[in-house]
């Protein structure tokens, strides 16, 4: 049995009923999501400037982001990494003329339908500083250089599935290796061993070598000071 739900933490309860689910509080997320963004915007610069190093460093480039995502009707999405975030823009996507000032809006959320052409999108603009959030309505309603959200989710996906990982699990309930976990029930059941009806529940916590938005601008950060010290 597979169940979702809440939990202050979040990750992969496994209990005697079955693998449980669970992600952050509702509040809890929507708060992050706000802390998040603000700390990008406000480290912005600094981001952009080195994305070439993101780029070429695995743990900066899968660094998890709890804001920007893509919601694609029909073909899915998913979460934006730190690196796929400035690659997109890098490229030229997922930028959009303000409709504040006219200046260049960097989009961190995209979601809608390839195929009405219906989407909205929420981003900050480079020039006025000012958070976006648009509705677009028409497929006619071409968002950037000719581009609609057709083309512009299309090549988020790419990014998406060339730099997802599985997921790796630190001390799984059974065994990986089938033979193996097949012997030990064999064993078990032969042995008259009881099963209890409900066993005690363990939490599995995801093994996870990359670095969050705090670490990647402490790392930065300190870098840049030492390069100015040592010029």
């Amino acid at each position: 049995m597979l169940t979702f739900g809440a939990h202050p933490k979040g990750g992969l309860v496994f209990t005697g009923n079955g693998v449980h689910v669970t992600s952050p509080a509702p509040q809890d997320a929507m708060e992050k999501k706000e802390r998040d963004n603000k700390l990008f915007i406000a480290n912005y610069r600094l981001l952009w400037e080195n994305r070439r190093r993101i780029f070429a460093t695995p743990e900066l480039y899968d660094a998890k982001l709890s804001f920007p995502a893509l919601s694609c009707a029909y073909f899915g999405g998913g979460p934006l990494s730190l690196g796929i975030l400035l690659e997109l823009w890098d490229i030229g996507y997922w930028t959009v003329p303000c409709p504040e000032c006219g200046g260049t809006c960097r989009v961190t959320y995209w979601c809608g339908s390839p195929l009405s052409g219906m989407n909205y999108w929420w981003g900050f603009c480079l020039d006025c500083g000012v958070r976006i959030h648009k509705n677009i309505y028409k497929r006619s309603d071409e968002v950037n250089n000719g581009r609609g959200f057709s083309l512009e989710s299309h090549r988020a996906l790419e990014l998406i599935k060339k730099h997802s990982k599985p997921i790796v699990v630190k001390d799984p309930p059974v065994p990986s290796d089938f033979r193996t976990w097949s012997k030990k029930c064999r064993e078990r059941y032969e042995s008259g061993a009881v099963i209890p009806v409900k066993e005690p529940e363990k939490e599995i916590i995801p093994v996870d070598d990359t670095k969050s938005l705090e670490e990647v601008i402490e790392l930065l950060s300190r870098s840049a000071a030492d390069s100015a010290e040592g010029s």
